[in-house]
């Protein structure tokens, strides 16, 4: 899902973006091109380009041959140590076997990466630093539309809840 209202911007870029749909198939043309996709509600539609994205997945094949503890990320403590005395990790690649409070074990965006490296910073050159992110925040620019994020937004409301609002 993209989101719910449609703006000017994205026919302006030469953008047709779908809203709450759910791509069933890429075909190619003849050439071998992507040349059209069908959506599952069986609306098939021309183009020459589909952009996807899967995330971040940090690579732990070096992590895990050497024995240091994994999951979906290195797992690390609130100091940024791994199972193994004298190994850190932070950033992209780093998963909190505790999360910090009001945040998720894994945050895969630059600027917490930036905030676990000046804190893991300080701790390897003997201050007394914690890691304290503050609220979650996060922002994107597509073209002309702009978007921020601020604390903890679900994708699906919680149980009991009807609405969900910010300001």
């Amino acid at each position: 899902v993209i989101g719910q209202h449609r703006t000017s911007i994205d026919r302006q870029q030469g953008v047709d973006l779908r809203y709450e749909a759910e791509l069933a198939a890429i075909e190619a043309g003849d050439d071998g091109r992507v040349a059209r996709v069908k959506l599952k509600n069986g609306e098939s539609i021309d183009c020459g380009l589909v952009a996807l994205t899967a995330g971040v997945s940090p690579n732990l094949a070096l992590a895990r041959a050497s024995g240091v503890a994994v999951n979906r990320g290195v797992v690390v403590n609130e100091r940024f140590e791994t199972n193994v005395p004298d190994i850190y990790a932070a950033g992209d690649c780093a998963e909190f076997s505790q999360a910090p409070t009001g945040r998720r074990n894994v945050e895969q965006v630059w600027y917490t990466g930036k905030h676990h490296a000046e804190t893991l910073a300080q701790i390897l050159t003997g201050k007394d630093a914690q890691y304290e992110p503050g609220i979650w925040f996060n922002s994107a620019k597509f073209f002309h539309l702009e978007y921020q994020i601020y604390g903890d937004v679900p994708a699906v409301l919680p149980a009991g809840h009807k609405t969900f609002f910010w300001q």
